[in-house]
C-alpha cells in the first residue's frame, strides 16, 4: 500500500473541510428558513383552499396585511445569516469527532515571520506531518434539522397536511386563487360584445318601439325586406365591449354619408351610446374598428296632415244656440280642435257697417273638446249658447281648425251664416232687445236709446208685475243719458240683456246664471289644482244649483203650458230625453273623477254636462212622464233581455267543464247563483233560466205584431239549444249557443233601432243603446265595442273602475305623507309638489 505524501494529505483535508463548510452553511440556512416556511405554508393553505376568498373584502385585506408582516418578520434570521468560514468548518469537525488540541484547525497555522529560521522551519514541518498523519480518517458531520427544538408541538405536520389537502381538494386552480387573493378590488369582468338598438316612434302615433336586434327582424332583413317607421322616430343604440365603436347614417344606397342627421353620441367606460331622430329614409351602419356589426335599412312613413270639414251648414235655434257638425281625421290621432267666429264683410243690409260700434266687442269664445283623445277619426256636434253675445243676429264667419299630435294643423272651409239670436215672446223684453241692438250698432245714439227706455217705463201696466224691473230700466236709462264713454255703453248692453232675460224667463234666468257661475268656478278650481275640500264644496253647491235650475225649468214649462206657449208637438221635437236621474249620474261620475285626481277627465265631463244643461228647454224633462210608444217599450225589454242573457253566460262560464264532475255541475246549476251568492232572477237551475229568457223573447215578439227582425227568431232557436246543453252539463256547447244568441240579439236590436231612426224616433235608439249594457257597449269578454254613437251623451265607462280610483287615492295619500316628512332636500320637495299639482 502506497503511502500518501504530505501534500496529498493536505489536499484531502482541504476537500473535506470545504464539504463540511457547505454542509454547515446548509444547516444554518435551513434553520433560518423554518419560520418563513411555516408562515408561507399557512398562507398557502388559506389561499389554495379558497377560505380567504370567502371572507369579506375588509377581513381579506386585513389577513393579507397580517400575513405579509409575519412573513417579513420571519425573514429576519435569513437576513442575519452568515456563511461559515473555513475555520468555522474545521472547528465544527473538531467538535463532532472530538479532535483534541485543535489538530485540524492547526493545519492552517503558519510560523510568525519574525521566527523564520531553518531549524524552526524544519521543526514546524515535522509538526504538521504529525498533525496530518492523524487526520487520514477525518469524517464529515451532516446537517441537523433543529425542527424538534423550533417546533416542539409539531405544528409543521398540520400545516403540511393542510397544504396537501388544499392543493388537491381546493376550488378552481392554484394560479387563479393566488390572483384573486392578491387582488384587493374585484376584478372587472371582461365585457362581451353586446349591441342593443331600437326605434321609438313618436308618442302620438301609438305604435310600439321596434327592437332592431330582434332575431325575427334579422330574418326579415335577410329576406330583403326593410324597416318601416313613422317619421320623427328616435333611434337609440347601446354598444358594449367594442374597442373602436362607430355609427354612420348613410343614404338609402348605403354608400353616401348623410350630413343632415343630428346624432348625439357618448363613449363611457362600459358602453358606447348614440341617439338620433329619423326624419328621412336612410341606412344605419354600426361598426367596431372597421368591422360592420349591424346594417339596418329604414324607410320612413310620412305624417300626413289632418283633414277637417263641416258635415252641414251651422244652424241655430230660437234660444240663440249655435250648432254645427264636423268630421275630423288624421293618420295617427287628433289632439286639439278649435273654433273661432269673426264678423263677415257682407251683412244682410249690404257690405260693412254704418258705425264701428259692433267692433267694440270681442268675438265669442268657442270651447271645443274632442270626445276621444288621440282618435284617428271623429265626428261630433258642437253646441254653444251665443244668445247674449252682441253679435247675435249678424252675419259671421265660422273657422274650424284641428291639430294632430305632430303639431300639424288643418282648417275647414269657413262657413258664413247668420249668428243665432234668441227670440223673445213678451212685448217688453222684445222692445228692450231692439233698443239693445241699436245701442250695439250705433253707440252714438246712446242718449236717444236712454230716452226710449224711459218712455217704456211710463206705461208698465200689463207688461211688468213687479217694481224691480222698472227701477232697473230707470238706472239703465240714466246711465245712457249721462254716458261718458264706450265702457258705459258696453255695461248698459250687458244690463239690458240681463233685464230682458229676467222679464222673459222669470226665476229660470236667475237659476241658470247661478248654475253657469258655479260651473265656471268649479272648472277654474280643477284647472288650478284646488284642494279636495274646495272641490267637494263646489260640487255640492253645483248639484244644489242644478236641482234649483231643473225645478225652475219645470215651473216655467207648466206656466207655458197654461199659457199655450208650449205645445205637445214642440216637446216631441226636443230630441233625446235628459232626465234628472241622468244628470245625477253624471254628477256622481264627476265627483268620483275629482276624488281620484283625474282632473282632465273631470273637466271633459263637466263640459259635456254644461252643454246638456245649456241645451235643455222647458218641458224637455217631462218627456219621460208622457210615456213612450210600444216600440220604445220593446227596446227597453230587449235591452233587459240582453243583460240577463249576458249574466247567464257569465255564470255558465264558471260551470265545471265536460272533463270535470257532472255532479258538481248539477249542484252549481241548482239555485243559479251569481258571483254575489244570490239568484238575480229568482229562477231555478241554469237550464230553466235559459228557457225563461226564451219565453221573454217570445213575449216581446208577440207584442211586436210581426215588426221584429228575423235575427231575434234565430236567437230564440239558439237559446233552446243552449238550454238543452245546460241540461246535459255541456258547458262548451252551452257557451257557444249562448254567444250566438247574444250576438243575434244585438244585431236585431241594431236593426230595430235603425227602423226607429228612420221613423224619427231617435229617443228609442238611444234607449236601445243604453239597454244593451254589457251586451251593447262591451263584447262577452268585457271589451268596449265601436258601435256607440258619440252624440248619445256621456259614456258609462268614463269613470275609472273602483280599483283604479282606490289606487289613485293611495298614491295621493302617499305623496301627501311624503311631502310632510322632515329632512327632504329642496329637489325632492319640488318634485313631490309638481306631482301633487299634476294629480290635482
Amino acid at each position: 500500500m502506497r503511502h500518501l505524501t504530505d501534500s496529498e494529505r493536505l489536499r484531502r483535508v482541504d476537500a473535506k473541510v470545504t464539504h463540511q463548510r457547505l454542509l454547515l452553511g446548509l444547516e444554518r440556512l435551513w434553520h433560518a428558513a423554518q419560520l418563513p416556511l411555516l408562515v408561507a405554508g399557512i398562507a398557502f393553505a388559506l389561499v389554495a383552499s379558497g377560505l380567504l376568498l370567502e371572507l369579506p373584502q375588509l377581513a381579506q385585506a386585513s389577513l393579507l396585511a397580517a400575513g405579509a408582516l409575519a412573513f417579513l418578520a420571519a425573514l429576519v434570521p435569513l437576513a442575519r445569516l452568515h456563511w461559515p468560514t473555513v475555520r468555522d468548518a474545521m472547528r465544527h469537525v473538531e467538535q463532532h469527532q472530538a479532535i483534541d488540541h485543535r489538530r485540524l484547525s492547526s493545519v492552517k497555522d503558519e510560523v510568525a515571520a519574525e521566527l523564520v529560521h531553518p531549524t524552526v522551519d524544519a521543526l514546524w514541518d515535522e509538526h504538521k506531518r504529525r498533525l496530518l498523519a492523524g487526520l487520514d480518517r477525518l469524517k464529515l458531520k451532516w446537517p441537523r434539522s433543529h425542527w424538534r427544538e423550533f417546533d416542539p408541538r409539531a405544528l409543521r405536520v398540520a400545516v403540511v397536511m393542510a397544504c396537501v389537502a388544499a392543493f388537491f381538494l381546493g376550488p378552481n386552480d392554484l394560479a387563479s386563487n393566488l390572483r384573486e387573493s392578491a387582488r384587493l378590488a374585484p376584478e372587472k369582468p371582461a365585457i362581451p360584445l353586446m349591441l342593443d338598438a331600437w326605434l321609438k316612434p313618436p308618442v302620438y302615433t301609438g305604435r310600439p318601439p321596434v327592437l332592431l336586434t330582434n332575431p325575427q327582424l334579422q330574418e326579415k332583413l335577410a329576406s330583403g325586406a326593410g324597416i318601416e317607421i313613422p317619421e320623427g322616430a328616435t333611434f337609440t343604440m347601446r354598444l358594449a365591449g367594442a374597442s373602436e365603436p362607430t355609427v354612420a347614417f348613410m343614404a338609402s344606397d348605403g354608400l353616401t354619408p348623410l350630413s343632415d342627421v343630428n346624432a348625439t353620441t357618448a363613449s363611457r367606460e362600459t358602453a358606447f351610446t348614440a341617439e338620433a331622430k329619423i326624419s328621412r329614409p336612410l341606412t344605419i351602419v354600426v361598426s367596431d374598428g372597421g368591422k360592420a356589426l349591424a346594417h339596418w335599412p329604414i324607410t320612413t312613413i310620412p305624417d300626413q296632415p289632418p283633414a277637417l270639414q263641416f258635415m252641414e251648414k251651422p244652424s241655430g235655434d230660437t234660444r240663440g244656440n249655435l250648432t254645427f257638425k264636423w268630421k275630423a281625421a288624421d293618420d295617427y290621432g287628433l289632439k286639439k280642435l278649435s273654433a273661432a267666429l269673426d264678423l263677415a264683410d257682407e251683412q244682410e243690409g249690404g257690405m260693412g257697417f254704418e258705425s264701428n260700434g259692433v267692433f267694440l266687442y270681442d268675438p265669442p269664445e268657442l270651447k271645443t273638446v274632442l270626445k276621444r283623445g288621440n282618435a284617428r277619426e271623429e265626428t261630433g256636434t258642437s253646441r254653444f249658447d251665443l244668445a247674449s253675445h252682441p253679435w247675435a243676429g249678424l252675419m259671421v264667419n265660422l273657422s274650424l281648425t284641428v291639430t294632430d299630435g305632430a303639431g300639424q294643423t288643418a282648417a275647414a272651409k269657413p262657413e258664413t251664416f247668420k249668428m243665432p239670436e234668441r227670440v223673445f215672446v213678451k212685448p217688453l223684453p222684445r222692445a228692450l232687445i231692439e233698443q239693445r241692438k241699436q245701442l250695439i250698432l250705433f253707440p252714438e245714439r246712446a242718449i236717444h236709446v236712454g230716452k226710449l227706455i224711459d218712455t217704456m217705463a211710463l206705461y208698465p201696466k200689463g207688461l211688468v208685475e213687479q217694481s224691480a224691473p222698472i227701477v232697473a230700466m230707470g238706472a239703465i236709462a240714466s246711465r245712457l243719458r249721462n254716458v261718458k264713454g264706450y265702457d258705459d255703453i258696453k255695461l248698459a248692453v250687458g244690463e239690458l240683456w240681463e233685464l230682458a232675460v229676467a222679464l222673459e224667463d222669470g226665476a229660470l234666468a236667475d237659476a241658470k246664471a247661478e248654475l253657469q257661475a258655479l260651473k265656471d268656478e268649479l272648472e277654474k278650481a280643477l284647472k288650478e289644482g284646488a284642494p279636495p275640500e274646495r272641490i267637494a264644496e263646489l260640487m255640492k253647491r253645483l248639484r244644489e244649483a242644478m236641482n234649483r235650475y231643473l225645478d225652475a225649468m219645470r215651473e216655467e214649462a207648466e206656466r207655458r203650458m197654461q199659457q199655450g206657449d208650449l205645445q205637445p208637438q214642440d216637446r216631441q221635437q226636443q230630441g233625446r230625453e235628459i232626465t234628472r236621474e241622468d244628470l245625477e249620474k253624471m254628477f256622481d261620475a264627476l265627483e268620483e273623477l275629482s276624488k281620484g285626481g283625474a282632473n282632465d277627465l273631470a273637466q271633459q265631463l263637466l263640459e259635456e254636462l254644461n252643454q246638456l244643461l245649456q241645451n235643455l228647454e222647458p218641458g224637455q224633462n217631462r218627456q219621460g212622464a208622457d210615456g213612450q210608444g210600444d216600440m220604445d217599450q220593446m227596446m227597453q225589454g230587449l235591452g233587459d233581455l240582453m243583460r240577463r242573457q249576458q249574466r247567464l253566460m257569465d255564470e255558465t262560464q264558471r260551470m265545471p267543464g265536460q272533463d270535470g264532475d257532472h255532479q258538481n255541475g248539477e249542484q252549481f246549476g241548482q239555485g243559479g247563483q251569481g258571483s254575489d251568492g244570490q239568484d238575480p232572477n229568482g229562477s231555478g237551475d241554469l237550464s230553466e233560466r235559459q228557457k225563461e229568457l226564451r219565453r221573454m223573447l217570445d213575449q216581446l215578439r208577440g207584442r211586436s205584431q210581426g215588426q221584429m227582425p228575423d235575427e231575434l227568431g234565430e236567437a230564440g232557436e239558439d237559446m233552446d239549444s243552449a238550454a238543452d246543453a245546460l241540461r246535459d252539463s255541456d258547458r262548451e256547447g252551452a257557451l257557444e249557443q249562448q254567444g250566438e244568441a247574444l250576438d243575434k240579439l244585438r244585431k236585431g236590436a241594431r236593426e230595430l233601432a235603425e227602423r226607429l231612426r228612420e221613423q224619427g224616433q231617435g229617443e228609442a235608439e238611444g234607449q236601445a243603446r243604453d239597454g244593451e249594457g254589457r251586451g251593447g257597449e262591451e263584447d262577452p269578454l268585457g271589451r268596449p265595442r265601436a258601435t256607440r254613437n258619440p252624440d248619445d251623451g256621456p259614456r258609462e265607462d268614463m269613470v275609472p273602475s273602483e280599483r283604479s280610483l282606490q289606487r289613485a287615492r293611495e298614491i295621493l295619500e302617499t305623496l301627501r305623507s311624503k311631502a310632510n316628512e322632515r329632512g327632504l332636500s329642496d329637489s325632492e320637495k319640488a318634485y313631490i309638489d309638481r306631482l301633487l299639482r299634476g294629480l290635482f
